[in-house]
């Protein structure tokens, strides 16, 4: 109510321990750092494809590692495209970059992997590839 929005949904989250009422308030409140808290919380509750969203409304990237591990787990290869196009504007780190690469070929979108590729980037690719030989996807991990 005076510009408090982070102490609020803190309170619906913690102590009042309900997620539907903090996402409400984050839409009407709708500043980032409401919706990175809103997003951690999310990811901490399995809700990982409405964290997504959250994250890409704060336009935070912090949590990227957090963000990739549960994507990666529930298979949201789409949701996590777009969350780490926004994420490499903000940061430069190679975990991103990798699994740009690992998400691209997952979601079975060769020429955007190979569009990526043609980018400049800091992606490990011999260590994709051979996870993704491992995993038996012969074709991206060529």
């Amino acid at each position: 109510k005076f510009n408090q929005g982070e102490d609020a949904i803190r309170v619906l989250l913690d102590h009042i321990d309900s997620i539907e009422r903090a996402i409400e308030f984050a839409e009407y409140w709708n500043k980032p750092p409401v919706w990175s808290i809103l997003g951690r919380s999310l990811l901490e509750h399995n809700r990982t494809a409405e964290a997504i969203d959250a994250f890409l409304k704060a336009g935070d990237a912090s949590a990227y590692d957090n963000v990739i591990a549960c994507a990666s787990k529930d298979g949201l290869w789409e949701k996590l495209i777009v969350f780490l196009k926004m994420a490499r504007t903000k940061l430069r780190e190679s975990a991103i970059d990798n699994e740009m690469v690992y998400a691209l070929a997952h979601s079975g979108d060769l020429g955007a992997l190979d569009d990526f590729l043609s980018t400049p980037n800091i992606a490990k690719l011999e260590h994709i590839g051979d996870r993704l030989f491992d995993e038996g996807m012969f074709e991206p991990a060529r």
